[in-house]
C-alpha cells in the first residue's frame, strides 16, 4: 500500500472517531437535560451512525455508512433527531445536499410512525458546525425549540388542509 493511501485511511478513521466524540457531546448534554429514549428509557450512547456494511438491500457493493452520525431523543411528547450532517434542498436548482458537520434538527409528535416521517422535508438546518464547543451547546435549548415550533406549524397546517 502506498504512503497516501495509509495517510488516507487513517485520517478517514480519525476523522470518524472525532465525529462520534461530538455525538457523544449531544447525548451528553440531553442526558443533563432531561430527554430520554422514545421508550422512556435512559439514553446511551449506543446507537447513532449508519452500518459499516451498508448494502442497500443488496443493491450495492457493500459501502461504510459509520461516518453517518445522529442522535434520537425524547422530552415532552417530542421525539428529536438530531443529526450531525443537515439535510438540505437548493430551492432554485431542487437539488439535494448533504451538509457535513452541520447540525441540523427534525421534531416529530412522539406518535408519528417511522414511515411518515420526512427528514429532508422536516429538517431545520442550523447555523451549528462540528466541533461543538460550550458555546454551541448553550445554543441546543433555542434550536430544539425552533424545531418543535416548525413542527407544530406544520402539525397546525395539515389540520388546516383538512
Amino acid at each position: 500500500m502506498d504512503l497516501s493511501m495509509e495517510v488516507f485511511k487513517n485520517v478517514k478513521e480519525a476523522y470518524k472517531n472525532l465525529r462520534e466524540v461530538e455525538r457523544r457531546k449531544i447525548v451528553d448534554y440531553l442526558k443533563l437535560n432531561g430527554f430520554k429514549t422514545q421508550n422512556g428509557n435512559e439514553l446511551s450512547y449506543r446507537g447513532g451512525s449508519g452500518r459499516p456494511a451498508y448494502t442497500s438491500g443488496g443493491e450495492i457493493v457493500e459501502y461504510d455508512l459509520s461516518n453517518w452520525k445522529w442522535v434520537e431523543a425524547s422530552k415532552e411528547n417530542v421525539t428529536y433527531f438530531i443529526s450531525l450532517q443537515a439535510f438540505d434542498s437548493d430551492p432554485k436548482s431542487g437539488n439535494h445536499h448533504v451538509l457535513m458537520d452541520r447540525i441540523g434538527v427534525c421534531a416529530f409528535d412522539e406518535n408519528i410512525k417511522e414511515e411518515d416521517k420526512n427528514y429532508f422535508q422536516d429538517m431545520v438546518r442550523t447555523t451549528l458546525d462540528l466541533p461543538l464547543d460550550e458555546t454551541k451547546i448553550e445554543m441546543f435549548p433555542e434550536i430544539l425549540e425552533d424545531a418543535r415550533l416548525d413542527m407544530l406549524k406544520k402539525v397546525k397546517s395539515e389540520m388546516q388542509k383538512n
